[in-house]
C-alpha cells in the first residue's frame, strides 16, 4: 500500500479483542457502566474532527469506522503502541474508500508519542488530535499524566487546532457506589489488574493540567465518562 506511511516501532495486541470491542466495550460497558452511550461519543468525535487529523489509541477503528469524515479531507494518523490495532483499524478506514472516492494520506504511527520525541521531523503538526479513553489507561495520578500528555500533544497541533477526548474518572465512581455496584467492580478489578489506572482521577485536576499546558479546556460529564476539548489559550488573540 504506497499511500500508507509506516512509522515502525513496538509489540504486539490480542487480534480476539479487537473483534469484541465494538460490542463488549463501546456497546455494553460505555452504555451501562460507565453510563456514556457510544451514539454520544461519535457525535463528540464528529463535532471535532477535522481535514488534518490524528488519532491516538485507535482501538478497533470503529469512531473511524462510523464518522462523517470531512469532504475536504486530505490526511489521517493513527498512532498506537501496538501494530495489530493499528492493521484493523486502517482496514476498517479503507473500506469506506472506493476508486470514486479520493484516498487522503494514511499514516500509520506505531511508538509511544507521548513520551518519545513528539516534535521530530516525521510528525507535521495536526488541526485535531483525538484521545478517546486513553487517559485512563496511562499510569500515574492524572496530574503526573495529563502534564506529560498535554505538553507533548501541543507540539503536534497547529495553533487554531483542537485536542478531544473521553476519559473514564474513577474519582467519581468512588464518590457516588459502593463495592457491589458494577462500576466500582469493574473499575476496581481493571486498576488491580493495570489495565486502567484512574481511581484517583478527578476533573479539577483534568483541567488544573490543561490550564498549566496552554490551553483552554471545557469539559462535559456524562455518567463517569469526561469528554474534554482543548484548544491553546497562548494565541487566542491571533
Amino acid at each position: 500500500m504506497d499511500y500508507v506511511s509506516f512509522i515502525p516501532s513496538v509489540t504486539t495486541y490480542p487480534w480476539i479483542f479487537l473483534f469484541v470491542y465494538d460490542y463488549w466495550v463501546l456497546l455494553f460497558i460505555c452504555k451501562f457502566v460507565w453510563k456514556c452511550k457510544r451514539s454520544l461519543q461519535l457525535s463528540f468525535y464528529n463535532k471535532n474532527l477535522s481535514s488534518n487529523h490524528l488519532d491516538i489509541g485507535v482501538g478497533s477503528g470503529w469512531y473511524l469506522k462510523h464518522c462523517m469524515l470531512p469532504s475536504n479531507i486530505y490526511r489521517i494518523a493513527l498512532a498506537d503502541l501496538h501494530i495489530s490495532p493499528l492493521k484493523f483499524a486502517t482496514n476498517r478506514l479503507l473500506s469506506r474508500f472506493d476508486n470514486s472516492t479520493k484516498m487522503p494520506k494514511i499514516e500509520l504511527i506505531q511508538k509511544n508519542i507521548l513520551s518519545e520525541d513528539t516534535a521530530s521531523d516525521q510528525l507535521n503538526k495536526f488541526d485535531s488530535i483525538s484521545m478517546f479513553f486513553l487517559l485512563h489507561c496511562i499510569p500515574g495520578s492524572m496530574k503526573e499524566k495529563a502534564n506529560i500528555v498535554f505538553p507533548k500533544l501541543k507540539e503536534l497541533l497547529t495553533e487554531s487546532g483542537v485536542i478531544y477526548g473521553t476519559t473514564v474518572l474513577g474519582n467519581i465512581i468512588k464518590k457516588e457506589n459502593n463495592a457491589p455496584s458494577l462500576a466500582y467492580r469493574l473499575c476496581t478489578y481493571l486498576n488491580n489488574n493495570g489495565i486502567m489506572c484512574n481511581w484517583n482521577d478527578d476533573i479539577d485536576s483534568l483541567k488544573q493540567a490543561a490550564i498549566s499546558a496552554g490551553f483552554h479546556i471545557d469539559v462535559t460529564i456524562i455518567g463517569y465518562t469526561a469528554m474534554f476539548e482543548l484548544r491553546r489559550s497562548d494565541v487566542e488573540n491571533e
